[in-house]
């Protein structure tokens, strides 16, 4: 248990040091990754009937979520942005039913919705860094 604990900690540091040093596009991408992380890991906990981990990982997905929809300037990305909200707010709903049902579909339509908004994300960013 406490090589977990290490683990943990380590991936919590290298996170908190990406972020640091990030653009605000790539902290967006950062978020996006972990959301995606902690996806898999949800649908994995609940594979293996292991509760407190659905919990933890599903708890920090609803967390990414909300940050994501913290981070939208409504006047600035106008439609988008909004559109955006409502999907996150969707999945937020999908994870609560995820829990509530103990099942690993909500979590697997919620990592697809997320995975293409993080590809639309990615190809953003080579635009911005000017390699497309």
């Amino acid at each position: 248990m406490n090589a977990k604990r290490g683990l943990n900690a380590y991936q919590s540091n290298q996170t908190r040091t990406r972020a640091e040093v990030a653009s605000p596009y790539r902290l967006v991408a950062i978020m996006y990754e972990n959301l995606i992380d902690n996806l898999s890991k949800a649908a994995g906990a609940i594979e293996r009937k292991d509760m407190a981990l659905r919990g933890e990982s599903v708890g920090k997905c609803m967390d990414i979520l909300g940050a994501l929809t913290g981070a939208l300037d409504h006047e600035i990305g106008g439609e988008m942005s909004q559109n955006l909200a409502q999907i996150y707010q969707y999945c937020n709903t999908r994870l609560l039913e995820a829990t509530r049902t103990n099942s690993a579909e909500p979590i697997d339509e919620v990592m697809d919705l997320m995975t293409k908004i993080k590809g639309s994300w990615d190809q953003i960013g080579g635009k911005l860094n000017g390699s497309e």
